[in-house]
């Protein structure tokens, strides 16, 4: 066996201590390791749907035109946020109560949230909104704005879990096809 064989082939030793490891924690021998596995799994399979379900919310608003609006009606019961804002677009005057990406009617917010949307109001500031610039009548008010990088990191953890499951499934047919050519 010459040198470059004998490095490759510690290397691939190497990682399969780490394969093992992987494939005994998400999938432990047994009907119990399979009903932890598919646990696991529909978990990141949920997971991922909503993510890039706010993902696709807020790529649709993303081409949105920024229009600043006036809190017509504010209130906050239990932490969720129901508001209406007045906004004009070309001339024209439109209320709209929609909030996030997603155009919720309410949507919770926090208490420090609460008291600025409030200080607003009083003091009569604007607050920022993204309209439609196909249909002005559609908007949304973003608590959040920054929100969308909180949703890019659950959409990287979703993939990263899905992929990690992918791959021991992947490793578990592997073993099942090499049992069934020795036998």
């Amino acid at each position: 066996m010459s040198r470059q064989a004998l490095h490759v082939s510690l290397n691939v030793n190497k990682y399969q201590f780490h394969i093992e490891i992987i494939e005994q924690v998400l999938w432990p021998r047994g009907i119990y390791g399979l009903v932890v596995f598919l646990i696991g799994l529909f978990c990141a399979l949920i997971l991922s749907n909503f993510s890039f379900q706010s993902i696709n919310a807020y790529r649709k608003i993303h081409q949105w035109h920024a229009n600043d609006a006036s809190i017509e009606e504010l209130v906050v019961k239990n932490s969720l946020l129901h508001m209406k804002y007045k906004y004009k677009v070309g001339g024209h005057y439109y209320i709209n109560s929609k909030l996030e990406a997603e155009g919720i009617p309410k949507a919770e917010i926090s208490n420090s949230q609460r008291l600025q949307l409030e200080e607003m109001k009083r003091d009569g500031r604007s607050i920022a909104i993204k309209y439609n610039p196909k249909n002005p009548s559609d908007s949304v008010y973003l608590i959040d704005p920054n929100e969308i990088y909180y949703t890019l990191v659950l959409v990287i953890f979703s993939l990263y879990s899905l992929l990690i499951y992918i791959f021991v499934i992947v490793i578990k047919l592997m073993k099942y096809m090499k049992n069934c050519d020795a036998h």
